[in-house]
């Protein structure tokens, strides 16, 4: 897995520990459904973008996207480790 995801879902984790009021994170994993609407918003802005044909703009909201995502799993308890987890075994099972 690459470093770079794994440093941010430490930072996520980090964030939610310092339960600082004015961090965008914490917002995200305190307000009731505030980092599920911004995945929604994210995967369509994605979508959006493909079919307007801007590779750079698809690139740039596939971070986004890819940054909510991992604050949302982070919320809800799962961690990196058990996504690939999960991933090495349903290929396995095919």
């Amino acid at each position: 897995m690459s470093q770079i995801f794994k440093d941010l879902e430490g930072i996520i984790a980090e964030r939610q520990r310092e339960d600082d009021p004015g961090s965008y994170t914490c917002r995200l994993l305190n307000e009731k459904t505030l980092v599920e609407r911004k995945l929604n918003e994210e995967a369509y802005e994605v979508i959006e973008a493909a079919f307007k044909g801007e590779r750079n703009e698809i690139l740039s909201e596939s971070c986004d996207l890819l940054f909510h995502f991992l604050v949302f799993l982070r919320k809800y308890g799962i961690s990196l480790d058990e996504i690939e987890n999960e991933l090495l075994k349903r290929r396995k099972e095919k």
